[in-house]
């Protein structure tokens, strides 16, 4: 099999999530579309223009009928943060539809040179409503602590080379936390070693 379930990291901490048939041809489409600044989706676009950074993980190999099921187990699991790039939370989101060649080529001479506002940009963003947010929240707190494990395992299991590691300390120079930032940082810190003094 030539295929299944990936992730692509940007920069120190963007993740995006995908499933395909064929990874090299995927992982080809996903850089051209970044390094041409053509990606059709915009965060991740933004995010590579900004750190210059890309890495595709393979995950699962797996047909794409299964590899649809494991990313949506990662998109349960991980939608909701800061640092996930996916537009849907649904892993069939752009599914089932198929395009001819000279649609294709219409769409592309149509959008080639447009410039989108911050303003649109931001409405491109799926926007869930506070009972589809409460359903998420519910679902994920009853995911075994095993699938939060494995996902967490995955993130953490690819090494960056030394020149990732200069791009993203040269983009970071310079930049201040805000005080919120801070606040909330301190705060999750204090609440992790409370938790790890309790375990002890």
């Amino acid at each position: 099999m030539n295929g299944g379930v990936y992730i692509i990291t940007i920069g120190p901490r963007y993740r995006y999530y995908g499933a395909t048939k064929n990874f090299v041809k995927r992982h080809a489409q996903h850089k051209t579309a970044l390094k041409t600044g053509r990606h059709q989706n915009d965060f991740m676009q933004r995010a590579y223009d900004k750190y210059q950074v890309f890495t595709f993980h393979k995950v699962i190999t797996c047909c794409r009928v299964y590899a649809s099921r494991f990313e949506q187990v990662f998109l349960d699991v991980d939608f909701n943060s800061p640092q996930n790039l996916n537009l849907s939370p649904s892993a069939l989101g752009g599914a089932g539809r198929t395009l001819t060649d000279g649609h294709k080529q219409k769409i592309a001479a149509g959008i080639t040179g447009i410039k989108r506002s911050q303003e649109t940009k931001d409405k491109l963003r799926y926007k869930r409503s506070p009972e589809t947010i409460e359903k998420m929240r519910a679902f994920q707190s009853n995911r075994p602590t095993e699938t939060h494990e494995k996902i967490r395992q995955t993130l953490m299991g690819h090494e960056v080379s030394d020149d990732v590691r200069k791009k993203i300390s040269e983009s970071l120079k310079g930049k201040v936390q805000s005080e919120e930032s801070q606040r909330k940082r301190s705060e999750s810190l204090k609440k992790y070693w409370a938790a790890k003094k309790a375990a002890v």
